[in-house]
């Protein structure tokens, strides 16, 4: 076997190695551990709303925003009242000294869009809507430093650099085939030096948060989650308005952290405004966080998108022996570069088009029947129509079926002959002129909240059939979008 491909063999099995060990043990030294409640107690400690709730939740924020905003009208630092119907805003006086980075990121929030004035809460989740996401990221981030200073969350990394160094010595024993005899002990000794840095690198891009809740940070969760249950057992505050902050002052902030109040987050939804990744759903009859994986096309792998199995089990298989014959071409090949580097890509290809024929042909044999609650219903593609002057129209629509059984869901494509309540073939009784056909294509026959049943393929997410199904009498209640 040539030099060459030894060596990069060599190389790929130890990265390869290399990341897979750094992911075992993060993920054995991060793993969630149940937290024993303490006992009911009204006492409040000092962590921060927003850390008590990185806490609570294993070190998923959910309300950690919503929290910091109330908990800062409770220090006077804003000001939420009622005006009517309208919930407003205000920033009251100077800024307090000693806040916390997450705190002041959420007071120049506010800041930046009221000023001086009062405004409607509205109005502030519509200008955080914009750049909602990123500037959720970044509270997050400042929330977990903060845990991490007060010592209640750690990352210890201290097995890393350790691991980074081995590898990369393993590494630098890739050049010792390339090397003549005699001048392979400089340069090896040269990338040995060096080989560990874009290990460590490459490392730090593809693994994720290490973080992990420690000993004091356990004992500092009970205690919160033994102020949720004393919360709990106050039915008459769990329907309390933001506004109320005035009169119960920071326990309004930690009920909505420790997801006691769910009134007050729903009206403030500073989490959620502007996403599409996150929803609330109430389809196993308690209110839980769904959290919606969309994906996105890449325009380099798919330049024309996703298609369902039907085609890709065609392109495929009309693909193959094309390939095969690639690679067939390439064993007469003397050189040994050209001839390597071609068979492994029609290698690959051949590999790839197997696997999608097989997926393809267990997505048409075995497809998905699933009966659950639609949470949302967004655009997915448009058709451009240059006729009379009309705007595109809807191609197909991205649905969001609950049906109770997990936390992570992916939408389904449907058609929109099939999301308007038609088969393909076309609107029934539908008016022959061009503006009756365009209010055919443009109806859309669901809306969250209907019950639905559909099939379709576990994979491209095509919907075949869907129609709505008859709601159980004593079934969950409607679903909620915040």
């Amino acid at each position: 076997m040539p030099p060459l491909l030894v060596s990069l063999g060599y190389a790929v099995l130890v990265v390869a190695g290399y990341l897979g060990f750094v992911r075992l043990v993060t993920a054995l030294r991060s793993r969630p551990r149940a937290i024993v409640p303490g006992p009911p107690t009204p006492e409040l400690r000092d962590e921060p709303p927003a850390v008590v709730n990185l806490l609570v939740n294993r070190l998923q924020p959910t309300h950690g925003a919503s929290a910091t905003l109330l908990d800062l009208a409770a220090r006077r630092a804003l000001e939420l009242f009622a005006t009517g119907d309208t919930v407003r805003v205000r920033v009251r006086g100077p800024r307090p000294d000693g806040l916390a980075p997450h705190e002041q990121r959420v007071l120049e929030r506010v800041a930046r869009v009221a000023g001086d004035q009062s405004v409607p809460l509205e109005l502030l989740l519509e200008r955080h809507a914009a750049g909602g996401r990123r500037w959720l990221g970044w509270l997050a981030r400042e929330v977990r430093f903060e845990a991490r200073r007060l010592g209640l969350v750690s990352r210890s990394e201290r097995f890393m650099p350790i691991a980074a160094v081995v590898a990369g010595a393993l590494l630098a024993l890739a050049v010792v085939p390339l090397m003549p005899a005699g001048s392979w002990l400089p340069a090896w000794a040269c990338l040995a030096a060096f080989a560990w840095l874009p290990l460590f690198l490459l490392e730090t891009v593809v693994i994720d948060e290490r973080d992990r809740i420690t000993a004091q940070g356990r004992a500092v969760a009970a205690h919160w989650l033994g102020v949720a249950a004393w919360l709990r057992a106050h039915e008459s505050l769990r329907d309390l308005p933001p506004e109320a902050v005035a009169v119960w002052d920071r326990y309004l902030a930690y009920g909505v952290a420790l997801g006691v109040f769910r009134h007050a987050a729903d009206v403030l939804d500073f989490e959620t405004v502007g996403r599409d990744d996150e929803l609330w759903s109430d389809v196993t009859g308690t209110a839980r966080l769904v959290r919606v994986r969309y994906r996105r096309p890449s325009r380099l792998l798919e330049p024309l998108g996703r298609v369902d199995a039907r085609a890709r089990l065609i392109w495929s298989a009309l693909s193959l022996p094309v390939w095969s014959l690639v690679a067939g071409l390439a064993l007469r090949v003397d050189a040994l570069a050209p001839r390597t580097v071609v068979l492994a890509l029609a290698g690959f290809q051949v590999l790839r088009h197997l696997f999608r024929i097989a997926r393809s042909a267990y997505e048409l044999l075995r497809p998905v029947r699933l009966t659950g609650t639609v949470l949302d219903v967004t655009l997915n593609s448009r058709v451009p129509v240059d006729s009379m002057g009309v705007a595109d129209l809807p191609a197909s629509y991205a649905f969001v079926v609950d049906d109770g059984t997990a936390d992570r869901l992916t939408p389904w494509l449907v058609h929109r002959a099939l999301a308007g309540g038609r088969d393909r073939r076309g609107p029934s009784g539908a008016d022959d002129d061009f503006q009756g056909r365009l209010a055919a294509a443009r109806h859309l026959g669901y809306a969250p909240g209907d019950r639905v049943h559909l099939v379709g393929q576990r994979f491209s997410r095509y919907v075949r059939e869907l129609r709505h199904a008859k709601s159980s009498p004593a079934g969950p209640g409607p679903t909620r979008r915040r």
